[in-house]
């Protein structure tokens, strides 16, 4: 079985120069933990999590200076991580589990060259095994 089998096709990109309030709205609103950043010409640039943007609050609370107002104008190209795990539609389901957990993440962004096709996540793995 290959990751096109399984890889979720609806995905939800935010922009690099979206506002990281903005960015915390669309997670909650679509009831998920990570998006995949794209730039201008929509390519992959990133990825946002939300473990990303607890680090982000949990740096600004640590301030005693701290202004709420700081947060308001930080972009998610400020904190977005730059190095993304990708992996192509036609490797094997096991293949992309191999990859998610040698990197210790918990999804993996299905591409062709910089252009996002779908993502695949380790429950959609988890399950396809599972139901083999």
């Amino acid at each position: 079985m290959d990751v096109i089998e399984i890889m979720n096709t609806r995905v939800v990109t935010v922009n690099e120069n979206m506002l990281i309030l903005d960015v915390r709205n669309i997670m909650m609103e679509e009831d998920i933990t990570a998006l995949p950043v794209v730039d201008k010409l929509d390519c992959l640039s990133g990825i946002i999590t939300q473990s990303d943007l607890f680090t982000l609050e949990n740096l600004y609370l640590r301030n005693d200076n701290y202004n709420k107002d700081q947060i308001k104008g930080v972009k998610v190209k400020d904190v977005m991580t730059k190095s993304v795990i990708t992996i192509n539609k036609s490797v094997s389901v096991e293949e992309a589990a191999n990859k998610i957990l040698s990197n210790h993440i918990h999804r993996l962004i299905v591409t062709d060259g910089q252009k996002i096709n779908g993502i695949v996540s380790s429950t959609d793995i988890l399950k396809a095994i599972l139901d083999k």
